[in-house]
């Protein structure tokens, strides 16, 4: 069934993120994005706990929460691009966002592997990285140093783990 707990958190995510991306960074308003992310963040860390728990893991389940995951990331990373202050860059979103197209195109076309502990840790680098954006843009003003070199750590990891998901990729086909 598609419609089970952990696809309701899963869609809620969505939902969230939607006017996040589209209203409020644009708007400016950093404090209010700051706290839609950190929920959508949270939401993220519970919807496939609770789909393993109660044994609701669909492949509906999966896809929708891998795009959630990319419409999160990248369409918050696309609107902080307009923020000077954010000094997120073209190279930086054009890493990112690359990436997730792309092992997503591979992941959920050509060769479907689980999420593993690398995959959780970069999603992970890249929600921290943008909370610290948001919160230097809404509340304390971090060292400019600072939150470019997460931000370049964030981009070069997630690429990192892309060539990590396509090394996973060979050596299973290898091994079979």
């Amino acid at each position: 069934k598609p419609i089970n707990w952990a696809n309701v958190v899963t869609f809620t995510r969505f939902i969230i993120s939607i006017p996040l991306i589209l209203y409020i960074l644009p708007q400016g308003f950093m404090r209010t994005g700051l706290g839609i992310f950190i929920l959508a963040s949270v939401l993220d860390a519970i919807d496939g706990p609770l789909a393993r728990r109660y044994g609701q893991v669909t492949k509906f389940g999966a896809l929708a929460d891998t795009l959630a995951d990319k419409i999160l990331i990248c369409g918050a990373l696309i609107a902080l691009s307009f923020v000077k202050e954010s000094f997120v860059s073209i190279p930086m979103l054009v890493m990112v966002c690359s990436r997730e197209i792309f092992i997503t195109l591979i992941r959920h076309v050509y060769k479907p592997l689980s999420s593993d502990m690398f995959g959780k840790i970069k999603m992970w680098v890249q929600s921290t990285t943008i909370a610290l954006v948001l919160f230097h843009l809404g509340f304390e003003k971090l060292p400019e140093t600072a939150l470019v070199s997460t931000l370049w750590f964030m981009s070069i990891f997630t690429c990192v783990s892309g060539v990590w998901y396509l090394q996973r990729i060979v050596k299973e086909k290898t091994d079979h």
